[in-house]
């Protein structure tokens, strides 16, 4: 017997996966208003590593206060999303008009538009099929955020 972090069972270790990291390590389909946005924050300790998605999220403040695994992001519109510490790889696909503020080991854009990233990466982020993305360097600070850089290399 399984039990998920919500106290729903499962019989089923693959079931309960499944529905622990929807549960635990996703945010999908929710959207804020316009000059009102959806806050949705992870705090420190509550991702311990694991990887993590965004997916169709529209007017959303994105807050991922801990260190992931990698991140993907997904169809969001008009959001401001801050991913804190990824040790490997973070995917940002057909995103619009949102600002993004990451540190990762590397960041990948593909068909995304009128985006602002502040960005820390050991490597040059890789643009695909993008238009009217703007770049500067990182500027998040939180108290936690010196003791969740999981990388050996320095990310």
């Amino acid at each position: 017997m399984f039990t998920a972090s919500d106290g729903t069972t499962f019989v089923d270790r693959r079931a309960y996966r499944k529905y622990e990291f929807e549960l635990s390590y996703t945010f999908r389909k929710q959207s804020g208003a316009p000059g009102e946005p959806l806050v949705l924050a992870k705090e420190p300790g509550s991702i311990d590593g694991q990887p993590f998605e965004l997916e169709d999220l529209t007017a959303c403040e994105v807050l991922l206060l801990d260190h992931s695994e990698a991140v993907q992001a997904d169809q969001l519109e008009d959001c401001r999303v801050l991913i804190a510490a990824s040790c490997d790889s973070v995917f940002i696909r057909n995103c619009r008009g949102c600002t993004f503020t990451v540190a990762c080991k590397q960041l990948r854009t593909r068909e995304c538009e009128d985006c602002t990233f502040y960005l820390l990466s050991n490597t040059e982020p890789v643009i695909e099929l993008s238009s009217g993305l703007r770049f500067a360097p990182f500027n998040a600070e939180y108290e936690e955020l010196g003791t969740q850089v999981p990388c050996s290399s320095g990310t």
